[in-house]
């Protein structure tokens, strides 16, 4: 698997998860999709900018929960794709990732049938 096929199924996977858990706040989910989006087709190099650019935005007071849940996503898909390069004997590009959690994800992602067709 490259890693646009890993990453398309992380976001796939994620979007799933958002469209559920912050299906209650326009705000959260507005968020999480806009960040996934700006991830679409992005390098590890790409998803740093993306990370350290929300995070100076996070504690602005200007839509808060639409930062976190921005930066929130972001980081998420850092750590899963850490993992998921750690698996590949990479070296994780992300400091302070991969975590469990994040191996267990890319675990799950990597092997879901369901992501197979872009379900």
């Amino acid at each position: 698997m490259t890693y646009q096929e890993f990453q398309t199924r992380a976001i796939i996977y994620r979007l799933k998860w958002v469209q559920i858990e912050h299906a209650n706040s326009e705000e959260n989910l507005q968020g999480s999709l806009d960040a996934l989006d700006a991830c679409k087709n992005s390098e590890p190099e790409d998803l740093l900018d993306l990370f350290n650019t929300a995070y100076e935005y996070k504690d602005k007071g200007t839509a808060r929960w639409y930062i976190m849940s921005y930066l929130a996503n972001i980081s998420w898909l850092c750590n899963v794709i850490s993992a998921w390069y750690e698996s590949e004997g990479k070296p994780p590009f992300f400091p302070g990732f991969p975590n469990k959690y994040g191996a267990k994800e890319a675990f799950i992602i990597a092997n879901s049938k369901d992501l197979e067709q872009g379900k």
